[in-house]
């Protein structure tokens, strides 16, 4: 088994395991900070049809918030329009 494949488990449910592992390559910001950090991906979720395009919908409304998309984007209308189920 390869670091990448063992490193999303530990980081996504032991994040200060993983901050100690990583933190002589992590100057300026203290163990805690960095565990406090990884704790805050979301790598290990993998959702899939409406999850997913619910997921979608969310970041375009995100993406609005910071003017990336347009304030008239329906983010409902866009998940559908960029999701595709090709599990179906």
């Amino acid at each position: 088994m390869s670091f990448p494949d063992i490193g999303g488990p530990i980081t996504a449910h032991h994040p200060e395991v993983a901050a100690q592992a990583y933190a002589p390559y992590a100057p300026k910001i203290s163990t805690d900070e960095l565990a406090a950090l990884l704790a805050t991906h979301a790598d290990h979720i993998h959702p899939i049809g409406d999850d997913y395009r619910h997921q979608i919908a969310l970041y375009a409304d995100e993406l609005k918030a910071v003017h990336v998309l347009k304030p008239s984007t329906d983010p409902v209308k866009f998940a559908n329009k960029v999701y595709a189920d090709v599990i179906a």
